[in-house]
C-alpha cells in the first residue's frame, strides 16, 4: 500500500524531532492500519482528528 510506505519513510527520516499524526476515521485508515508494520519512534504520537 502506497500510503504505509509513504506515513513510514516520512516517520523514518529524522527522528531526532519529535511527530505528531493526526487521524480521522475510515476504511483507508484501518487498512493502513492493518498493513503497517511497527516501527521504532518512541517520540511518535498519534492523535484523534474526530470532532465531538
Amino acid at each position: 500500500m502506497v500510503a504505509v510506505k509513504f506515513l513510514r519513510s516520512m516517520l523514518t527520516q529524522d527522528q531526532s524531532k519529535e511527530n505528531v499524526i493526526g487521524l480521522a476515521w475510515g476504511r483507508t485508515i484501518g487498512a493502513m492500519a492493518d498493513a503497517f508494520l511497527p516501527v521504532n519512534a518512541p517520540d511518535l504520537q498519534f492523535v484523534s482528528l474526530r470532532g465531538r
